[in-house]
């Protein structure tokens, strides 16, 4: 399976917003900043993932933080935010944090909200999920990305969980944005394969 990959740069959009691109702070720069974010993600195919580069910026703010990501991961429901599936990488400790804050506090306001959780990758480009994730959530995103793509047929094997359950559960992956999905079609008819892309 062939899954592609964006790359989303914060100093770039900071500079093109005419912001200190080093500085992403503030409710109203981020609440600017979310259409340009916004712009990019819906623009994505369900097999392209969006890797958010966050190289060059020295302070992400919670508020910043809240007002994109937290925004974003709290709409999952929402169908412009569906499978758009997006990660950050090259963001200092205190940056993550800052995001982690954000969707923590996001989690704990809004009544409802099971899963406000958004992918990182740390040193080593392993992904790890931050925010707040059930068990199964948890649980479907270690072994796919340990395994980089799956079926449901392979999740429900490995799982011991029968084929519903398996399809639900990477469905769910999918619609939070921490994974791609393509259609394939083999002797056995049309299935779903889903895949880390990053």
């Amino acid at each position: 399976m062939m899954t592609t990959t964006q790359v989303f740069s914060l100093a770039e959009v900071a500079r093109s917003l005419e912001f200190k691109p080093g500085f992403l702070v503030t409710r109203l720069h981020g609440r600017l900043f979310l259409g340009k974010f916004a712009e990019v993600l819906c623009a994505l195919t369900p097999d392209q993932g969006l890797l958010v580069d966050g190289t060059g910026v020295e302070i992400l703010d919670a508020s910043f933080a809240d007002e994109v990501f937290g925004a974003v991961a709290a709409q999952r429901s929402e169908p412009a935010w569906k499978g758009r599936c997006f990660a950050l990488a090259h963001l200092s400790q205190d940056n993550i944090a800052n995001v982690a804050a954000a969707l923590d506090s996001r989690a704990m306001h809004e009544s409802g909200l099971r899963n406000c959780v958004v992918p990182v990758l740390e040193a080593g480009e392993k992904g790890v999920l931050i925010g707040k994730a059930e068990g199964h959530v948890q649980e479907s995103f270690a072994l796919l990305h340990h395994q980089q793509q799956m079926t449901a047929r392979e999740l429900a094997e490995a799982l011991a969980l029968d084929i519903h359950a398996a399809s639900t559960r990477l469905k769910i992956l999918f619609d939070l944005g921490l994974v791609t999905r393509q259609e394939m079609r083999d002797a056995n008819g049309k299935q779903f394969v889903y895949a880390w892309p990053f």
